[in-house]
């Protein structure tokens, strides 16, 4: 193993150019492939059974979002007064 790992650090002390330009290409090819078989990232923001989503449930059944315009006009359930 020794003698091979020797001959390896000087076939790239001999051929530095080849060498560089072959660690580039076989980065490059990665790197593609990397971004051709890459799958979708997915972003749901919930891990269901975890404490905090049963507690955000709770909430939300609690205290029904409201959607609000920039002008103050909001839609959904009003808040009880008094």
């Amino acid at each position: 193993m020794a003698t091979y790992l020797y001959r390896l650090g000087a076939l790239g002390a001999r051929r530095w150019r080849t060498m560089t330009v072959g660690w580039l290409v076989a980065l490059c090819a990665v790197a593609g492939l990397g971004f051709t078989f890459a799958g979708e990232f997915e972003d749901s923001g919930s891990i269901p059974g975890s404490p905090a989503q049963t507690a955000l449930a709770a909430m939300d059944r609690h205290f029904p979002r409201r959607t609000c315009s920039p002008r103050r006009s909001c839609s959904g359930p009003r808040p009880a007064t008094g």
